[in-house]
């Protein structure tokens, strides 16, 4: 039995839906998560801090002209921002992250 490549440049990429809540957790392509919602609009997600994001897109999942972006990256996290009128709003959203993973 084969086990999977590894990819030789060190970045792996992970991204997840998620409802509007509180707090929750999950796992993104074999990556555990958890997020806060530290505001209105405002989920702070944390993910193992060996992983340092490079890149990563959001979208909101709402039909009432909501947007998301992301801000705020460090080892192991970032934050989604939804908005609806450039103001915040609480919504599910859509993420995606490609990270550099350091043990590599």
């Amino acid at each position: 039995m084969r086990t999977r490549e590894r990819d030789m440049t060190g970045l792996t990429t992970f991204g997840a839906t998620v409802a509007d809540a509180a707090s929750g957790s999950g796992v993104a392509n074999g990556i555990p998560f958890t997020f806060t919602r530290t505001g209105t609009g405002q989920y702070t997600y944390h993910f193992d801090p060996a992983l340092l994001p490079i890149v990563a897109t959001a979208s909101a999942l709402s039909q009432t002209g909501h947007a998301a972006s992301l801000t705020s990256f460090g080892p192991g996290t970032f934050l989604v921002q939804t908005l609806a009128n450039n103001a915040g709003a609480n919504s599910g959203h859509f993420w995606t992250c490609t990270a550099r993973d350091s043990r590599r």
